[in-house]
């Protein structure tokens, strides 16, 4: 097991799932039983992301890594220096965009060891974790006004989706199947157990990103927050209530413009998605 005190310190720099019909609305995808199963077995998640290109597809022979050293070896390239220099001065632009739109990737202070890292040591998929666009537009709105969730913008500006409170996101019917299924290998499994073990599992487990194998690994990430029910101003809004990603201590010196920037273009993306208006509350950058 890795040594994980590093996460314990400040540090520096879709998928495709199944949906069910619940009282005629689309129940959330990552309900899956199986998936649920295996954050709450404390596994990371399934290992056969990029298995091919690792060669390890039963029946199929892997390339071989290394080359005999009395063998020159020849390599094709196919382009220019010039076609490279414009890929690269492409892809500098496209971060210096998502940087201004988003903010630049920061973070995360600290994971907590005692709910956000599995038993192999990785750090944990957040439960309910989603990308923007695979969302049911209607679930926001499913799901009641009591739902907390959390989101993260990654470094290619796509938006990530969970919840550090999943009781307020799963349904009552939902929880019982996954207890049921639990329990059939620890019968003395309660449904306070359950709950507990997978709750508590905060923006690192949204903006956790996959190694070639399928390993999950911490990553940092840009604006990050929480999406709630304001009962006040009768919508939904995000802020910026992130720690790990959005404290001083990680952005030294945030101008407020840029924080209502980028917040105002996050708000504008999931409104547009989910048909419904997002406002933004009085931003506290993370504090």
């Amino acid at each position: 097991m890795r040594d994980r005190s590093q996460y314990d310190r400040p540090v520096g720099h879709g998928h495709g799932s199944r949906r069910r019909k619940v009282g005629g609305q689309r129940s959330l995808a990552p309900m899956d039983i199986a998936m649920l199963q295996r954050s709450a077995g404390n596994l990371a998640v399934t290992r056969l992301i990029g298995l091919q290109r690792a060669g390890a597809v039963p029946g199929v022979e892997p390339e071989p890594t290394t080359v005999p050293r009395t063998r020159p070896v020849q390599r094709a390239f196919f382009g220019s220096s010039r076609d490279a220099d414009v890929g690269a001065t492409m892809a500098a632009r496209r971060r210096q965009r998502l940087d201004h739109e988003y903010g630049p990737l920061a973070g995360p202070k600290r994971v907590k060891e005692e709910s956000e890292f599995a038993d192999d040591g990785d750090v944990r998929l957040n439960p309910v974790w989603y990308r923007l666009e695979n969302i049911p537009p209607g679930l926001l709105l499913d799901r009641g006004k009591n739902a907390v969730w959390c989101f993260s913008v990654g470094a290619r500006g796509e938006v990530l989706m969970g919840s550090e409170d999943i009781t307020t996101v799963v349904e009552d019917e939902e929880w019982a199947r996954l207890l049921t299924g639990m329990q059939e290998k620890d019968p003395t499994l309660t449904m306070d157990q359950l709950q507990l073990r997978l709750n508590a599992a905060g923006h690192p487990t949204i903006a956790a990103g996959f190694q070639p194998l399928g390993r999950t690994q911490v990553k940092p990430a840009r604006v990050s927050g929480e999406l709630r029910w304001n009962a006040e101003t009768e919508r939904f809004e995000i802020n910026d209530q992130s720690g790990r990603y959005m404290s001083k201590k990680v952005r030294p010196g945030l101008e407020r413009a840029d924080a209502a920037r980028w917040m105002t273009n996050l708000a504008d993306r999931m409104a547009k998605h989910f048909g419904v208006p997002i406002g933004i509350k009085n931003m506290k950058f993370g504090e």
